[in-house]
Formats: C-alpha cells, structure tokens, sequence
C-alpha cells in the first residue's frame, strides 16, 4: 500500500514535470519565432527609414520574451553622418489579449540609457512625420500606456528621468500625467560646470502634459513641470505635418529664486534676487529658431567679499550660440552703472561688456546749453572665460570737470587676467594711460591737451570696502622703473571718485620719449615720483618729482630765455638735479620747479590756468662763464669790472605752456647790478649802467 502511493507521488511529479517542459519549450518556441518575426519587422522598418530622405536606422538585434513583450538592443537612429538617438536598449511590453486578436497594442515602453541630439529635435519629427502613415495598422497604442526613460540624455548637457502614463481620450486628445527628475545640467563651455546643483530643480516634478490632434498638427495646450519650488508652463502648437512641419512654442519659467543656488550661493559668491525666463521655438522644423529670454529683478550678488553689485534688473535674450544683454541698471560697491553685455559661444565662452556710470538726473555739461553730461565712467570688456577666469582686453574712460574743460582719463588694459587665487585679483601685459583735456566751450579747440603713459606687468588684488573698492597692492614696470600704489573708488553725490596714491622708481625717460614718437624729447635722466590724487575735491593732485643727471632741452620757456638773453647753451641744459612740486585740479595747478647744474640754477613759481595757460616768477642765476655768449651782456659785465661767479635774472612768464612770453624784470635786474657797482664814482655807473640796459637790444 505504501509502495502504490509513492509510485502515484511520482507519476504525479513526472506529470508536472511534463507539462512544465512542454509549456517552457512552447515559450521558448514562441519566443523565438517573434523574434525572428520582430528582426524582420525592424529589418523591413530599417529600409523604410532608408528610404526617406537620407534617414537609417539600425538595431543589434531584437528579442521576443512572452511575459514581457520584446527588447530593441543597440538603437541608432542618424541622418547622413550625423547620430540624432543613440539608446542602450528599448523595452515594449504587450497587451496579450490584444495579440490573439492579431494586434500588437503597446501597453508600456521603457528606454535605457539613451542620448538625443536636441539640435535635430526639427529631423526627429521630420522623421516620425514621414514613416507614422507607413507604419503597419495592427500595430498600436493601449489607451493608456506607461512610459519610462532611464538615463535620458539631451545632448552633453542634460541628464534626467522620466515616467509616466500616456492616455488617448476621443481619438484626438493625447493626455500626460508622470514625473520628471533632472539630474544633471551642465556646461562644456565652463568645464562642466553644474550651476543647478543642490537647488530647487534637481527635485522630482510633477509632469502635466496635454496634446491634441488638428488637421495635419498637433496642439499643446497645457505643459507644466511643478515642485513644491518652482512651476513652469508652456503651450504651443506644431503645425503641417508630413509637409513642411513647424513649430510655436512658448514656455514660462516664473519666480526662479537664486538663493536657492548652492553654486551661486558659497564662500566665494552669494547671490539674492528674483529671475523669470521665456523660452519661445518657432519656425519650419528645417529652420528652427530658439529663444530664451530672461528678466532680472532686485538681484544682488558678492564676489570674494570684494565686489557687491546690487540693485541688478534688467533683461537678457538667449539663442543656440550666444546670450545679449540690454538696459541693465546695478550699483557696484554702491556706485550706479548701467550696462550691456553679450556671451559668445566658441572655444571658449566670450564675454563682452559695455559698463556706464549712471548720470545723475538732470546733469548738464558745463557752459553747454541743453546738453546732456556724458557717463562719468564708461568700460568696454572684451575677453574669454579660461581657467574660472576672464582673459582678455579693457578699455575705460573716466571724465571729470574742472571749470570750463572736460578731463578725460582713458585708461587701456592689454592682455588682463581677472581671477581668484586666496583674493580676487587682476594683472595686464600693458596699461596705457591718456589723459585728454578738451574746453567745454562748442568748438573751442585752443585749450586741448594729450598726454600719456604706459605701465607694464601690472599686478594688484582688489578688496571690498564699506563704499566702492580698492585696488590694493598695486605693481607694475614704468619705462624700465618700478610703480606702487593702491587705487580707491568710491560713490560720492551719485558719481564715481577715485583716489589713491602713486610712486614711480628709477623712470628712464629716454624709454619714454622712445616709446612715444609723437612727443618732443624735452627731458632726460631717471625720474621718481610720488602723487595722491582725489577726483572728488578742487586740489585733484598733489605730488612731487625728481630727476637726477639728466639734460633738458627743447623747452619752450628755456627757448625763450635763451633767446631774450642771446645765450644758446640755455637751449639744452645738463642738470645735477631737477625738483618738481605741484598739487591743484579743476584746470588750476600751482607748481615749483627747482634746476641746478654748474651754470645754471632756476627756480619757477607758476600757476596754470586751463591747463595751457602759465602766470609766473622765473629767477635764474647764470655763471659769468655763460653769460660770455651774450655780447650785450658780456659788454655790461665788463664795464663794471663784474668779478662774481654769477649773475642773476628775473622774468615774469605769461602766455601758453608752448609758447610762453618772458618779461625781463630791468629793475630787479638793476638794482642787482647796483649793489655789484664800486662807491667810486657809483652815481655815475649806475646812471651809465641803466642806460646801457634800457637802450639794451636783446638778441
């Protein structure tokens, strides 16, 4: 008895067995035949893609499961040379029921890792317009479908998942609920950086997606992407399908807060404020035209704790290879500035940047009439983002009135390097300095004035202060010598001051005058120097200067001079040391210039007025070995039996800088000469000695 009931065990396990074989055979049969089936239905898809307009399509191969539906592996979709979807694999689960009806209804799709070249997004649907009225009947949609991508990759700068259900309502309206994961976001151009990381956009969105059927193109009435952060919308319409296909588009991306940004927001930058975007796709899928445009509100940001712009609004419009800003209005450190910049795409990104100050309302320029002041300061910025840095070339102006003259400081940077190493810093191949004085008066051209210098190897840190910033630690090469100093800009009654202080080293001016042909070579030796300068008070420049072992020559007042006195060597001097001391501003500069050598010693009490204009007191002891040139002179010496190692003249100096009008002061000049004179018979000198000097024709 036990023997039969263990015997039946077993037939009955055999019987299982059996069946579990036969049924698995009868899968792996079905499974085999579908897949060779589906290969030919690809291999047939392949050569319709082919045949439309430069398309190919190619898979590795395709395998049939009965349980789960049928894998594509190795997709490639191109169009001539180039791939527009590249996938790992494609996986379509059946509805069964609708198999033993002979149809193939898709009940849910999923994609692997998979790459889409968003630029051809026009030939993709070119494509699907093309092939979609060929494709067999009996091959559809359930009428709700799940769809799934992994890994979805929107050319080399998105990554990101999707899921969802797809359901077909009335024939004609396509309904989309799922989610939407970002992952990743970033830009070659700015070495991959990813600026969304860590914020508000890297959260799952909920995905409302409505489309429906129009004649020969489709209709998106609603698109939203929402979070408990943001929420963007968007609808448009696509229109003639399978004829000349276009596109109009239109998506909302409102209230994107930047103190969300943890890129924007870390020990080197914190950024505030408000942006709102609109992304518009229009035209013919052949000519797609992109556009993006954003709207800047309230925003500020902090670099390094140097540099605080604050108060940014403005508008921005971005396209496929380039950003262009406009009217932006922003304080920097305090100071107003209105601005426009554009961002080029290339190598590297290219930056352009137009800076203005921002002119107090209702500002007039000096004596003008109805005229309008110019920005005090204007920057023009052309340079590329290399190494998390800017490259490249600057040009500024910086105008100031004195009076009835506009001074204007143009200020040229060569080859700068703007970066961070431990504190934002700047350095520049070449700085080229130009000071232009010009009258305010309409067409008056009389008091206009050039003048220049160039620095080289300039180095300095820049550093935040409680209003505006310094440039601290400044350094560069000055013709052959060595330039110090710190530079300070500061808001003052709405306008930008600068002040600062500056000292030149061991200047060869020979390197000067070599290197600018167009001024007259006047002086030579080295130069050193001090100066402070304040643009927001009546004495600008205070400074000093000093020449060692030099020659002098070519000056228009020695010139004339020389000329009064009929002496030639007065023409070109060699000095022992040459002294300079100045300050003033506003078109007036009060100066003292000291010159020694064996012959000659001069001292010059001025004012300039106009920058051009000179009023002053010449005192200059000539040796009696000089004089000697003068015949006059030289007769006048030699009757009063003079025995003195020198002479001394006085003049008064009047006129313009470059051609002054000397003023021989006769009575100082006598009065000199009548202490010189012997008691003896000094009446009778002296009365022959001015009458020599008045009859006295200079030569």
């Amino acid at each position: 008895m036990i023997k039969f009931s263990l015997s039946s065990h077993h037939n009955k396990i055999r019987f299982i067995l059996y069946v579990v074989l036969c049924l698995t055979l009868f899968v792996v049969s079905v499974n085999i035949v579908f897949s060779i089936v589906l290969n030919n239905i690809i291999s047939d898809a392949s050569r319709i893609i082919a045949g439309t307009n430069s398309f190919s399509f190619r898979a590795r191969f395709v395998y049939f499961n009965v349980f789960k539906g049928f894998s594509i592996v190795g997709v490639k979709l191109t169009r001539g040379a180039q791939p527009l979807l590249v996938s790992k694999n494609i996986d379509i689960g059946l509805d069964v029921l609708s198999l033993l009806k002979r149809k193939a209804l898709i009940k849910n799709i999923s994609f692997g890792p998979t790459r889409v070249d968003m630029s051809r997004v026009s030939d993709l649907a070119e494509l699907i317009a093309e092939v979609l009225p060929k494709m067999d009947k009996s091959i559809g949609f359930f009428p709700t479908t799940y769809f799934k991508a992994i890994d979805l990759y929107f050319g080399d700068i998105v990554r990101s998942d999707i899921q969802g259900y797809l359901s077909c309502v009335k024939g004609s309206l396509l309904i989309t609920r799922g989610q939407f994961l970002l992952k990743k976001v970033s830009i070659p151009a700015f070495n991959d950086a990813d600026f969304l990381k860590g914020s508000s956009f890297y959260k799952p969105f909920d995905l409302v997606f409505d489309v429906e059927s129009d004649g020969g193109g489709f209709k998106i009435s609603r698109l939203e992407f929402s979070n408990p952060s943001l929420k963007f919308t968007g609808n448009g319409h696509i229109a003639d399908l399978g004829k000349d296909p276009s596109m109009d588009f239109e998506m909302n991306f409102m209230n994107i807060i930047l103190d969300d940004f943890p890129s924007l927001n870390n020990e080197s930058l914190q950024s505030r404020g408000v942006i709102d975007a609109v992304f518009k796709a229009f035209g013919t899928f052949g000519d797609l035209k992109t556009l993006l445009s954003l709207k800047v509100s309230n925003a500020n940001f902090t670099f390094f704790d140097s540099l605080s712009i604050d108060s940014v609004s403005g508008s921005a419009v971005a396209s496929r290879d380039h950003i262009v800003g406009q009217d932006f209005n922003l304080t920097v450190n305090g100071m107003p500035f209105s601005s426009d910049f554009a961002i080029y795409q290339a190598d590297n990104p290219h930056v352009k940047l137009e800076l203005s100050s921002a002119s107090p309302k209702g500002a007039a320029l000096p004596l003008i009439k109805g005229a309008v002041m110019p920005p005090a300061f204007v920057l023009d910025l052309s340079a590329d983002w290399v190494d998390s840095g800017l490259s490249g070339d600057i040009r500024s102006k910086l105008r100031y009135s004195s009076k009835d003259a506009v001074n204007t400081l143009d200020v040229e940077l060569k080859k700068f390097r703007l970066g961070y190493y431990e504190n934002l810093f700047f350095n520049a191949g070449d700085i080229i300095v130009n000071l232009n004085v010009q009258s305010s008066e309409v067409n008056d051209k009389t008091k206009a004035s050039n003048n220049g210098l160039s620095f080289e190897h300039v180095f300095s840190t820049i550093r935040r202060q409680k209003d505006g910033f310094i440039l601290d630690g400044l350094k560069g090469i000055c013709y052959g010598g060595t330039l110090e100093g710190q530079i300070n800009f500061t808001p003052v009654d709405g306008r930008i001051a600068v002040n600062g202080e500056a000292h030149l080293r061991d200047v060869d001016l020979d390197e000067f005058f070599r290197r600018s042909p167009e001024v007259q070579r006047v002086l030579s030796g080295k130069l050193a120097g001090d100066l402070r300068f304040d643009t927001s008070k009546s004495d600008i420049f205070k400074g000093q200067a000093f020449v060692e072992h030099g020659v002098v020559e070519q000056n228009p007042l020695l010139n004339a001079v020389s000329d009064f006195l009929g002496v030639p060597s007065l023409k070109k001097i060699a000095f022992d040391d040459l002294s300079m001391f100045f300050s003033g501003g506003r078109g007036e500069y009060a100066a003292q210039v000291k010159l020694q050598s064996p012959d000659v010693i001069g001292v010059l009490d001025g004012k300039v007025t106009n920058y051009e204009k000179l009023d002053g007191y010449l005192s200059t002891s000539l040796s009696t070995k000089l004089l000697d040139e003068s015949k006059q002179f030289r007769k006048i010496l030699i009757y009063i039996k003079h025995d003195e190692p020198s002479v001394i003249f006085a003049f008064k100096i009047s006129s313009y800088l470059n051609s002054p009008r000397v003023l021989w002061l006769k009575n100082e000049f006598k009065e000199k000469l009548q202490n010189l004179l012997p008691e003896r018979n000094k009446r009778s000198l002296q009365r022959q000695v001015n009458s020599m000097v008045e009859n006295m024709k200079t030569e």
